[in-house]
């Protein structure tokens, strides 16, 4: 019979120590786990859907901002666009958030954000600030820009 036979095999397999043995993960979903007792970073499953979590909060905020136009999400990625007619918007937001240690990729108008799946908690809350300090400044700049060189 085939279970007989399977279930020998896998009893050969486990004296050999090759049968495979699942690992109790022991935290919540996460960039870290705890895996029999050792702590560990989540390259795997779907541990990523904390984090995800965790950049919809970071970055509810500027959907409240006057100038952000429809922030969106999908999984970890993010994105925003800008109610901007400013044509140098995009590099002036890139410098701006750089000055602000975020590399996050502006398209035109839009803003996308994209992190690695081990970025901590801490990174996603700069990041946010990053991101909102860099808004601010690139439509300040950008508005400076237009009435340059002042009348006169």
């Amino acid at each position: 019979m085939i279970e007989t036979r399977l279930r020998t095999e896998l009893a050969d397999l486990a004296c050999q120590g090759l049968a495979r043995r699942r690992s109790l993960l022991q935290s919540l979903c996460g960039p870290q786990a705890e895996v029999e007792g050792r702590k560990m970073l989540a390259f795997a499953s779907n541990d990523y859907l904390g984090l995800a979590a965790q950049i919809k909060a970071a970055f509810a905020p500027l959907a409240g901002h006057p100038r952000v136009r429809h922030l969106r999400q999908q999984g970890m990625i993010l994105a925003i666009d800008v109610d901007s007619s400013d044509p140098a918007f995009s590099r002036r937001f890139y410098r701006a958030a750089l000055a602000q240690e975020a590399l996050v990729r502006p398209m035109g108008n839009t803003v996308y954000v994209m992190p690695p799946y081990i970025v901590s908690p801490e990174e996603i809350t700069h990041l946010a600030q990053a991101v909102a300090g860099a808004l601010d400044a690139a439509l300040e700049n950008g508005e400076a820009a237009k009435h340059w060189p002042p009348p006169g």
